[in-house]
This record gives C-alpha cells, sequence and structure tokens, in this order.
C-alpha cells in the first residue's frame, strides 16, 4: 500500500503499529468483560528513526496514557478499536466536551491532538478502518488503511 506518507509507507514502522492493534488486550472491566465481540484496550508506543517500536503503554477501551516521548523518537501511536461502539460502563456514559454521548467518538478527539501538540512528535492513530495521523502542529490527515 503506498500512502504517499513516509512512515506507514515504510513497512519497518508501520507493522509495528498494526501489530499493536491486532494484539491488543480485551478490556475485562466491569461493563466491557463478556462483550461479543471484545472490547480492546488502546495500546500506545513510540518509534525512533532507526523504526525501533515499542508499545509502552495499555490503557482501557477509551483511553490509552502515553508519557513523554523518548529522546529520539519520530513518532508515537496509539489504538482506536472501540470506534463507534457503545459505551458501556457502570454509570452509562462519558462526556465529551461537557456533553454526555454514549459511543465512541470517530477519529482523532481534541484530546488527542492536544496531545500530540505537547509531545511535539508526529502521532499515528490506528482505528478499524482508516489510520489518522496528526502533525506536531495539531493538523490532522486521514488514510485508509487497507488499500
Amino acid at each position: 500500500m503506498t500512502t504517499g506518507d513516509r512512515y506507514l509507507d515504510d513497512p519497518s514502522f508501520r507493522q509495528p503499529m498494526e501489530n499493536s492493534y491486532n494484539e491488543a488486550p480485551d478490556d475485562v472491566r466491569p461493563g466491557r468483560a463478556g462483550a461479543r465481540p471484545p472490547y480492546k484496550a488502546e495500546q500506545g508506543g513510540y518509534c525512533n528513526a532507526a523504526a525501533t517500536c515499542s508499545s509502552v503503554t495499555q490503557g482501557n477501551a477509551g483511553e490509552v496514557t502515553l508519557q513523554a516521548p523518548p529522546d529520539g523518537t519520530v513518532l508515537s501511536y496509539h489504538t482506536h478499536q472501540s470506534e463507534g461502539r457503545p459505551v458501556d460502563i457502570p454509570n452509562g456514559r462519558l462526556k465529551a466536551q461537557g456533553k454526555p454521548y454514549d459511543r465512541f467518538g470517530k477519529g482523532a478527539s481534541q484530546p488527542d491532538i492536544d496531545n500530540a501538540k505537547d509531545r511535539g512528535v508526529t502521532t499515528y492513530i490506528i482505528r478499524p478502518k482508516m489510520i489518522t495521523r496528526i502533525d506536531p502542529d495539531g493538523t490532522p490527515h486521514h488514510y485508509k488503511r487497507f488499500e
């Protein structure tokens, strides 16, 4: 697949991001355990210029927390496997920008954009059918995963 994005078109960077998406563990917190198909925990990580990538955290179906990028980082990434699925949590709702919603959003959230700016490196969000790249200035770009 050719996207025109230097990291997505390079398998040494792309494959670790895809692996993180495909190998994510189930989110077994109350309200999500036993769902079919299972909710997957968001995962994230970093890659350096030598394409050494590491998944540094596991989150839950709604969030992952990445620390400051290590020295030499050229990109960060995290997964959004639950995009568009119902939010099934004990209190029934989460809030986005002060308004309740009951489905996980599609694409990059405002916190995703803000975090990309704070990290100062290109950030990728691996989604079910798309990959969103967020530039360090917060500009999003969208690519189909399977073309």
